[in-house]
């Protein structure tokens, strides 16, 4: 007999794990040049503070120094988004959530931008879903699929949004890279202008976007992607031109059910002290010596 040859990963799942791990290690590279350019911004925001006490108010170094502290606040948020985007788990407090209420909250608080050319219809399948997660993630991937799916629609049409828990079979799990086990489906779809095959491939990509240059960072996808990684999750994106385009998200119901947030649990109540207050040193290690000049200023 001859021997049985292995079996292969589908293409869809190859495809999966191919672009998790591409945005993974942009992910660590991200991370390394943010930590990079957080050093170099600490000195600019540091001195630009130091400047603008030695000016009277309305003089012009006070105006240079607070245009300079303007562009290092707005390079430190760009830093910040894109972390965001790539290592979302640098900031991740997971805890119980009602799923369901969350995302129709931010549905709501979204609807308003709606314009009056397009549609929305909302079905939530679930009478309550409790899922342990990032609220400040999920309010995120929501409302960045909502406003793809308004500027697939920006002449007109309909968005879909559905929300609805199924159990995956063994084959459909293993299709998606995803332990067999009930799930949370969460889709976002339009009948707007969709994406060509090459636009498709590149969803993805940090910074990537079809929008006017200043419209969009390019970094809504990333997010969507990296979050719902985190979470133990996948997504898949399928458009066509002139067809719409459909997001849907897989989400493990039990994935982090035991990794809430460990500062759940009470602080230890503070003690005050009696003492005369003394001077005390401080010890001021950071690998920068730029950093540690302005701090120590």
């Amino acid at each position: 007999m001859s021997p049985t040859a292995p079996s292969r990963p589908s293409p869809r799942r190859r495809d999966f794990f191919d672009r998790d791990e591409r945005l993974a290690s942009l992910g660590l590279l991200a991370g390394h040049l943010a930590h990079d350019f957080n050093n170099l911004l600490a000195p600019i925001l540091g001195y630009s503070t130091l400047i603008k006490e030695e000016f009277p108010p309305d003089s012009t170094g006070q105006h240079f120094a607070a245009s300079l502290e303007t562009s290092a606040r707005r390079a430190e948020k760009v830093l910040d988004q894109t972390m965001l985007a790539t290592r979302p788990q640098r900031r991740f407090t997971p805890q119980e959530v009602a799923f369901d209420r969350l995302i129709e909250s931010e549905i709501s608080a979204w609807r308003s931008e709606l314009p009056g050319t397009c549609g929305l219809e909302v079905t939530t399948e679930l009478d309550s879903c409790s899922l342990v997660a990032d609220e400040r993630h999920w309010r995120i991937v929501i409302r960045n699929l909502l406003n793809n799916s308004r500027y697939g629609c920006a002449t007109g049409g309909h968005i879909k949004v559905g929300l609805h828990n199924t159990a995956l079979s063994c084959k459909e799990a293993d299709d998606l890279g995803l332990p067999a086990s009930d799930v949370i489906c969460l889709q976002v779809s339009d009948d707007g202008f969709g994406m060509t095959a090459e636009t498709l491939a590149r969803a993805y990509e940090p910074f990537f976007t079809t929008r006017a240059k200043g419209a969009a960072q390019g970094l809504g996808l990333t997010a969507c992607h990296s979050i719902t990684y985190l979470h133990g999750g996948q997504i898949e994106l399928l458009s066509a031109p002139e067809e719409g385009t459909k997001v849907t998200i897989w989400l493990p119901v039990k994935y982090l059910a035991s990794r809430k947030n460990i500062s759940e649990s009470p602080s230890p109540p503070l003690r005050q002290s009696t003492s005369t207050p003394r001077h005390k040193r401080i010890l001021l290690v950071d690998d920068d010596p730029l950093v540690r000049e302005v701090i120590k200023s």
